[in-house]
């Protein structure tokens, strides 16, 4: 879908499901859309708008992110951080001057490079959940 000079590929709502287990209350409703803003055909690299929406309630933009896209950019290594120890990144498996296929990748944190740790946070959370206490 074409609009004002750039054009939307993918506006679609996904499940993710909260540490890989289907548990009551479990499952998180996301928006995710990716715009391309401008194409570089030498370069063979796109530049792309990601946006991702936790759907609760009230709806939270979880990543507003612009950036070059190309072959070169891998999920493990290029890849931006979401809440609850997430990841995102979208790779791009073919490019032509008429078209490209990109696919958007959700994985997580603990799949990322190492050069990354976890925000200070992100740990904490993460013990009090381990341990049973509620997050104030």
């Amino acid at each position: 879908r074409k609009e004002r000079g750039f054009i939307t590929v993918l506006n679609r709502e996904i499940s993710i499901l909260q540490d890989g287990r289907m548990q009551s209350g479990s499952v998180q409703k996301k928006l995710v859309t990716i715009q391309v803003l401008k194409v570089n055909p030498e370069k063979k690299e796109l530049r792309l708008k990601l946006e991702i929406t936790d759907l609760g309630n009230p709806p939270t933009v979880e990543a507003d992110s612009v950036f070059w896209l190309g072959y070169s950019d891998f999920p493990m290594i290029d890849n931006i951080r979401l809440p609850n120890g997430h990841r995102c990144a979208i790779v791009m498996t073919h490019f032509q001057e008429s078209s490209a296929e990109i696919r958007f990748v959700h994985f997580p944190g603990s799949r990322a490079s190492l050069k990354e740790k976890p925000y200070y946070d992100e740990v904490i959370d993460q013990l009090r959940k381990s341990t049973g206490q509620k997050t104030p």
